[in-house]
């Protein structure tokens, strides 16, 4: 019952640069990352019964004083709007990478330290570090091409759903 998808692209205006653009985004050595060139982005769609879904995703520097940026969090959240009084909004991908200042051999389970996934914090190895990330990358390419994506496949398709 999909109707009039349409993208909801949140952009800096010109004169002030987006967080990616200041520090040193993607995080060595993540390069499927590269194609994040956004802050943050949103889809939507709205049914026929006049409600709003959405998904969204927000990518931040982890706040450091005096020193280059550590880690990054990127996350990636659904939401409704039933009426004007009753919006709800879920996690459904939240990781944090840590910015490593080598480029040899990639073990994402030394960068990517933090995954939740629908509110549960996920024992992180190489394997779902990995995954993690693709499905990160996945979410937010369909976001940016403004188009839905399917939570439930994507997340299955990464092993993150039973």
């Amino acid at each position: 019952m999909t109707h009039n998808t349409t993208a909801n692209t949140v952009e800096s205006p010109s004169k002030i640069p987006s967080i990616l653009d200041q520090h040193s985004w993607p995080p060595t050595p993540l390069s499927a990352l590269s194609a994040v060139t956004r802050a943050s982005n949103q889809v939507l769609e709205k049914r026929e019964d006049g409600t709003l879904h959405g998904v969204r995703y927000v990518v931040a520097a982890e706040p450091s004083t005096l020193r280059p940026i550590r880690s990054w969090t990127i996350n990636i959240e659904k939401w409704s709007c039933e009426s004007l009084a009753t919006i709800s909004a879920e996690d459904i991908l939240f990781i944090r990478i840590l910015n490593m200042s080598d480029n040899d051999n990639v073990e994402y389970s030394r960068i990517v330290k933090d995954i939740i996934v629908n509110g549960e914090k996920l024992t992180v190895d190489n394997q779902s570090g990995f995954n993690a990330v693709m499905a990160t990358v996945l979410f937010i390419s369909k976001i940016d091409a403004g188009r839905l994506p399917d939570i439930d496949k994507t997340l299955s398709i990464y092993n993150f759903k039973n």
